[in-house]
C-alpha cells in the first residue's frame, strides 16, 4: 500500500511540474459524531483548494487523513459565501410560491389563483408565468455573510498506529476549567467544552446543546437547524475582512456570552495548540 501511494505521488507531483494538473480537489467527509444531533452517518464532499497549483498541492498532503477544524481556514471578521438547501415546503399554490395577488371575491373559480394564463399568441403558456409546484429544498448561495465570532472547543486525539482505517480516535474533552473575569475579579469556571457557554438555557430549539466547534455569522441561513450549511471564503467580496467588536451576545432577553469572555477562551485555545 506504501509503495502504491509513493508511486500515484510522484505521478501528480511530475504532472503539477509539467503544468498538465489544473486544480487540486480533496475528499473530506464530517464528524456528526462530535456533535450532539444523533447522526452517525458522515457527508463526503470533494472541496477544490484555492491558491497557486503548487500551494494547494503541499497544504493538501500536509493535511491529509488529517483533522482540519474551522479556525485553520477562518477567523473572526472574515466574509464568507453560504451554500446550504433550504426548508422543503412542499407543493405550493402561486400566492405563496410567487405573491401573486389575490383575485376579487367575486370572481369565479377560486381567488389565490391567476386572473389569466397569457395572451391567445403565442399559443402556449409561457415560462413567466408563475405557476403552483415544488417550493423549498433549492439549492441557494448567499454571499457575503460576516464571521463575528468563531467559539472553539477542545478535543483529544488517541492515536491506534496499528490500524489503518482508523489512525486516530476523536473525542471531545469531559471537562475544562476556564477563569472569567466578572466585575474585576476572576472567576474559575468548569464547564463541559469552551463551546459550551455559547448554550442557552436548555439547548437551542430544534437543535440541542453545542459542543464542538461553533461559529457566529451575521444574518441568517437557509435550512433547518440540522442541516449541513458549507462556508467558503468570498468569491464577490469588496473587502475580505473588517475588524468587529462585540460586546455581548443574547438569545432573547438571556446574555449567553461577552466579548471578554470570547477573547479570553480563543486566547487560552491558542495558547494551548
Amino acid at each position: 500500500m506504501a509503495g502504491k501511494f509513493e508511486d500515484k505521488k510522484n505521478r501528480i507531483s511530475e504532472a503539477i511540474e509539467r503544468g498538465e494538473a489544473v486544480d487540486v480537489r480533496v475528499i473530506v467527509r464530517t464528524c456528526p459524531e462530535l456533535t450532539t444531533i444523533g447522526k452517525k452517518k458522515p457527508e463526503v464532499l470533494e472541496i477544490k483548494v484555492g491558491g497557486e497549483i503548487v500551494d494547494a498541492y503541499k497544504w493538501s498532503m500536509d493535511h491529509l487523513g488529517k483533522f482540519v477544524r474551522i479556525v485553520d481556514a477562518f477567523e473572526p471578521g472574515m466574509f464568507v459565501d453560504s451554500i446550504g438547501v433550504t426548508k422543503g415546503k412542499g407543493f405550493q399554490g402561486v400566492v405563496k410560491r410567487f405573491g401573486v395577488k389575490l383575485l376579487p371575491p367575486k370572481s369565479k373559480k377560486g381567488t389565490r389563483r391567476l386572473g389569466s394564463l397569457g395572451p391567445w399568441t403565442p399559443g402556449r403558456i409561457m415560462w413567466t408565468v408563475p405557476r403552483a409546484g415544488q417550493l423549498g429544498f433549492f439549492r441557494r448561495t448567499e454571499y457575503n455573510k460576516q464571521i463575528l465570532a468563531i467559539v472553539p472547543s477542545d478535543y483529544e486525539i488517541k492515536y491506534n498506529l496499528e490500524s489503518v482505517e482508523e489512525p486516530y480516535m476523536l473525542s471531545i474533552k469531559d471537562k475544562i476549567a476556564i477563569e472569567i473575569e466578572k466585575n474585576g475579579e476572576k472567576e474559575r469556571k468548569v464547564v463541559d467544552t469552551f463551546a459550551s457557554l455559547l448554550n442557552p438555557k436548555g439547548g437551542w430549539p430544534h437543535y440541542g446543546v453545542i459542543k464542538n466547534d461553533a461559529v457566529v455569522i451575521r444574518g441568517s441561513c437557509m435550512g433547518p437547524p440540522r442541516r449541513l450549511i458549507i462556508i467558503r471564503w468570498p468569491i464577490r467580496a469588496r473587502m475580505l475582512k473588517k475588524d468587529i467588536e462585540i460586546r455581548e451576545f443574547y438569545y432573547g432577553r438571556e446574555k449567553i456570552l461577552s466579548h471578554d469572555t470570547i477573547e479570553l477562551m480563543f486566547s487560552q485555545f491558542s495558547s494551548s495548540i
